[in-house]
């Protein structure tokens, strides 16, 4: 009966050693997990700093401008009826688009004030596939000019034609003549 209870105490006390060295060897293992981490995290923290500087060099000649949400193309409008992508006066742009106004603070079409704003569009053709269009840049060129860079995707065929639009709402302190450029 001794011998029992003194191998049960012994069957105990070495479990309990082993379970003391794997509590150790479990915080060295998150000691290195830790080092790990804090290497990669300033490893992104370089990277991230590399971006901004590229986005500094890339963006210097950028200039700001809000997207116009929530208008449409009236279907008095016709292909060619646009003299240029530059809608400077309330009266042109009503001529051309109408207000796509829904429900919520989101379904209220973008103010634009044509008194110190002005309009650049671009307006694809009708089209029956799903097609989006997105703005990559509106930049000053060493021409002075305004280049509006779009992309635009096209997916699979629908029921319904349509003719997709891009709205940029831009300060008139930026002047010059707006030319489009679809990048591919």
């Amino acid at each position: 009966m001794k011998l029992v209870l003194i191998l049960i105490v012994a069957v105990l006390f070495v479990g309990c050693k082993k379970n003391e060295t794997s509590k150790a060897t479990d915080e060295s293992l998150k000691k290195v997990e830790v080092t790990e981490v804090k290497k990669t995290d300033v490893k992104e923290e370089v990277k991230v700093e590399e971006k901004k500087a590229e986005e500094v060099k890339v963006n210097e000649n950028a200039i700001p401008f809000v997207n116009a949400n929530n208008y449409f193309v009236k279907n008095t409008f016709k292909d060619g009826d646009l003299k240029s992508p530059k809608i400077t006066t309330k009266e042109e742009f009503d001529n051309i688009f109408g207000a796509a106004a829904f429900m919520g603070d989101s379904g209220k079409p973008t103010q634009i004030d044509f008194a110190n704003q002005y309009v650049v569009t671009y307006i694809h053709k009708d089209t029956d596939l799903n097609t989006q269009l997105f703005v990559e840049s509106f930049v000053k060129n060493e021409k002075g000019e305004l280049v509006f860079n779009y992309k635009i995707t096209e997916g699979e065929k629908t029921s319904a034609v349509f003719k997709p639009i891009l709205l940029i709402v831009v300060d008139k302190k930026y002047e010059g003549t707006v030319v489009l450029n679809q990048v591919k």
